[in-house]
């Protein structure tokens, strides 16, 4: 009687399934890098189509305000409506809001009524606000637009970070990014060494009148055509600080160079006294931290609508006009 054996089925050795591990593993090692480069190169140009497009709500602020752009702050105290709060300020993008954001929801977390808007912030925001509501009088606030795809926060490598000194506050809904350059004029609008001079202050895109943010800074409303050079110079650029604070020293030692005299940071640091640098020149460097001045790690965009990748001394140089 013929008997037959049954196949005797195979399977994978240790040793063959160790090489296998070490040839995936070798694969992720060589593809990561090339994955991680693709995407941080369509964040920097998610983010550049979303600046041109705020260019874009620069000019049509313009063509309705008799060629005038908005100004970077302005600070005022209100009577009305009643009951609101009288500090009250509005920055660059509660001007240019209406262009981008269309109609806008937000329910307010103590009632839960909704409310709708195609304007930001239309009787300016309480100071100090930092949260997604803003208030009844102006429930539609910056941070209503957070995580909303809207182009006024339109970086998704934005970490919503801010160093002030060795605080650092996160998870911010009241800066989204991107600040407003207030030099229209600069160099030309130095008064000596006295950067702080109310010649200074009076050639600003900031107006402050509330005693309560410090007041008197008597700003102006410039139209679009007096800003000198606009194809050099900064409209927007990615700052981890609202104001775009460089510090004292940094204004009032021009040229500046992110260098020298003031050590260059390894991270931006938006504090208020000298050699304070908040540009946010590791946004899309090769480095998450640690880019060097000339490194092309920042965009900007440009008071002629055009807007591009570069380093920190250029957009430096670009925002003070040189």
């Amino acid at each position: 009687m013929q008997t037959h054996s049954r196949p005797h089925n195979r399977g994978f050795t240790l040793v063959e399934l160790l090489v296998v591990i070490g040839i995936i593993a070798i694969l992720i090692a060589i593809l990561l890098p090339a994955l991680q480069a693709a995407r941080k190169q369509a964040d920097r140009v998610k983010c550049l189509s979303a600046m041109r497009q705020i260019g874009n709500a620069y000019f049509m602020y313009a063509n309705d305000n008799k060629g005038a752009w908005p100004v970077m702050f302005h600070g005022y105290t209100a009577t009305t409506p009643a009951g609101a709060p009288a500090d009250r300020m509005k920055r660059w993008h509660d001007f240019i809001a209406k262009y981008v954001m269309g109609p806008t929801a937000v329910t307010d977390p103590a009632t839960g009524i909704q409310y709708s808007s195609t304007e930001m912030n239309a009787n300016g925001t309480a100071g100090g606000l930092n949260q997604e509501f803003g208030t009844e009088w102006d429930p539609v606030h910056i941070g209503t637009l957070r995580d909303r795809n809207s182009v006024l926060w339109g970086c998704p490598a934005w970490r919503r970070s801010t160093k002030v000194g060795a605080t650092v506050s996160t998870d911010n809904f009241s800066h989204p990014g991107y600040s407003m350059n207030w030099f229209p004029l600069a160099p030309q609008d130095l008064n000596g060494t006295s950067v702080f001079s109310a010649v200074f202050f009076g050639r600003r895109t900031y107006i402050n009148t509330n005693p309560a943010f410090g007041g008197d800074r008597l700003g102006k409303y410039y139209k679009q055509t007096q800003y000198t050079r606009p194809a050099e110079r900064c409209l927007i650029t990615e700052s981890v600080h609202g104001s775009l604070n460089l510090g004292t020293t940094n204004m009032a030692a021009w040229t500046f160079q992110p260098e020298g005299a003031n050590p260059f940071p390894e991270v931006p640091d938006a504090t208020g006294a000298a050699g304070g640098f908040a540009l946010d020149f590791n946004r899309h460097g090769k480095r998450a931290i640690g880019n060097k001045p000339n490194d092309p790690s920042m965009n900007m965009l440009y008071c002629d609508g055009h807007a591009s990748t570069l380093s920190a001394r250029e957009a430096y140089r670009a925002i003070r006009g040189k």
